[in-house]
């Protein structure tokens, strides 16, 4: 997950989850359901700068209040290189 550089100053758990939802919020995953919001970030690494975008690159896990096929429910999901794996 990435955090822009205008978001440095805030804390890295309040920008991360903001991001999140501006990703996920009121989306739905195919085979998942509707995305409503983050409940819980699990885990986050240290953020790392890639070259050439300044931006800081996170590795961790969250979990989201979803609404699917079984009523509400949470599920937790795993970013790794920018690729979301549910599970």
């Amino acid at each position: 997950m990435a955090i822009h550089p205008s978001n440095f100053g805030a804390p890295p758990e309040d920008a991360l989850i903001s991001e999140i939802n501006k990703k996920y919020a009121n989306r739905v995953l195919h085979d998942v359901g509707l995305c409503i919001c983050v409940f819980d970030l699990s885990q986050a690494g240290e953020g790392k700068v890639r070259y050439g975008d300044g931006f800081l690159w996170y590795k961790g896990e969250f979990k989201k209040i979803i609404w699917g096929k079984g009523g509400g429910a949470y599920v937790c999901f795993r970013w790794v290189d920018n690729l979301e794996r549910n599970f």
